[in-house]
């Protein structure tokens, strides 16, 4: 497996208007650098975006949105430039309990020398459950490309740094995904869960298609005032099947961590790291996999931290 850091700026203006009590204007701008670490990849993204919408109730909202996108490589004899562009409805509502994003309409690219349109669909439902608890779920599809995607890469519940699988072009491809998490927190526990699925279809190298499934875990207990433990664990299944490659690689690691004044703490972990591979061009590549085991001890200076604040 290739592993490289990918670095994403990005900058832009953004201006709101509100003509009337009731209706407001969204534009925006955006610029967005992508620098790749060994791949020829480097690309700058220009994009323009405006909003017209409507309240229709203190808590809920109505509009029309209309995206355009220039994508432009450094190296553009591995990387063809091409434009995407979309144009949606929009509905928002933000409860004492639920909030919902829902949007709906259409998604084009010309990476093939001519536009092709698919339908756009998002979804992000969040719910509190109970006064400890919280539910959030997401799907959707799109049009996007590996360096938007690595823009909103995030971990799930059990934390770290996030990794996905390496770019193997810039070319644009759609994007089907869902995902759900459940967050709950009280007195002195917390636990998150989280579950991804993504397939990804490339239009111009369609051997490139791949699917993807993560899971995260994350328990915390504070066993004293001063002493507390963690479990965490990660596991994720990219499968490239026109490849003939399945890998399977995931961390699982405890940790103890124990503040002996507001500022200072000491945090001793311990990390399992494996990684599976299977298929044809695994075995053609002799590439069976790993595992590693890791300990360190950590201390920790933070002053005026969130937890000194509270006078913990």
């Amino acid at each position: 497996a290739e592993l490289q850091r990918v670095n994403v700026f990005t900058t832009g203006p953004e201006l709101t208007l509100r003509p009337s009590y009731s209706t407001f204007r969204n534009v925006d701008a955006r610029y967005l650098q992508v620098s790749y670490q060994t791949s020829p990849f480097d690309d700058h993204n220009l994009s323009a975006a405006a909003e017209f919408g409507r309240q229709i109730s203190p808590l809920s909202s109505l509009s029309l949105m209309a995206q355009a996108e220039e994508l432009r490589f450094s190296d553009t004899s591995v990387n063809t430039d091409y434009n995407r562009r979309q144009a949606y409805g929009r509905y928002q509502i933000h409860g004492a309990r639920t909030s919902i994003d829902a949007q709906l309409g259409a998604t084009q690219a010309n990476d093939v020398d001519h536009w092709k349109t698919s339908p756009l669909v998002r979804l992000e439902l969040t719910r509190r459950i109970s006064a400890f608890s919280i539910v959030t779920l997401a799907g959707g599809r799109e049009y996007t490309d590996s360096g938007s995607s690595f823009a909103r890469l995030a971990a799930g519940a059990g934390g770290g740094i996030a990794v996905a699988a390496a770019a193997q072009s810039t070319g644009n491809y759609l994007r089907d995904y869902g995902s759900a998490g459940w967050q709950f927190a009280r007195l002195r526990t917390t636990l998150g869960l989280t579950a991804d699925w993504e397939h990804d279809a490339y239009d111009r190298q369609t051997n490139l298609d791949t699917r993807r499934e993560d899971v995260g875990l994350n328990l915390g207990r504070s066993l004293t005032p001063k002493l507390s433990v963690s479990l965490t664990g990660t596991a994720d299944r990219y499968d490239y099947s026109s490849q003939g490659y399945v890998g399977t690689f995931g961390t699982a690691a405890a940790a103890l961590t124990y503040r002996p004044g507001r500022w200072l703490f000491i945090d001793v972990q311990y990390e399992h790291s494996f990684s599976r591979t299977s298929g044809a061009r695994a075995l053609l590549l002799e590439d069976t996999g790993y595992d590693e085991n890791r300990a360190f001890i950590m201390v920790g200076y933070r002053p005026h931290s969130d937890a000194a604040s509270a006078g913990e």
